[in-house]
């Protein structure tokens, strides 16, 4: 806390952010279009990044495979300009994780289905 009983990050944010015209539609394109610009390299190696984090995350995390506990993980196969995860979902199966992947129901509704190994990626 500082002196004026604010702590130090709220001084960096402005009071009045009535100004701001910020909007999901805005944002979601401005990340996308960022995503989207990154060299095939650094999506590759940012692909690698996330899937060492999570690897790290799942073994010393609070919520280690060693706590016995049955995990399920929803993951995503990659589109257009993501990460790429597809590597790491045979490991995690094989370490007992339950993997659950996104699908789209013939309503389009977005339903999660169970990964196994007989299905490949």
């Amino acid at each position: 806390m500082t002196n004026s009983g604010l702590h130090p990050v709220d001084s960096l944010w402005p009071r009045d952010v009535a100004h701001l015209t910020w909007d999901k539609k805005t944002a979601r394109r401005k990340i996308l279009s960022t995503r989207d610009a990154l060299s095939a390299e650094s999506r590759r190696k940012k692909s690698a990044e996330f899937r060492k984090h999570l690897q790290s995350f799942l073994e010393q995390g609070p919520f280690p495979l060693s706590s016995s506990k049955v995990l399920t993980l929803s993951l995503f196969l990659p589109f257009g300009s993501e990460i790429d995860t597809a590597p790491i979902i045979p490991s995690l199966f094989g370490k007992g994780y339950r993997i659950l992947l996104p699908a789209l129901a013939f309503s389009d509704e977005l339903t999660l289905l169970p990964w196994s190994a007989e299905i490949s990626l």
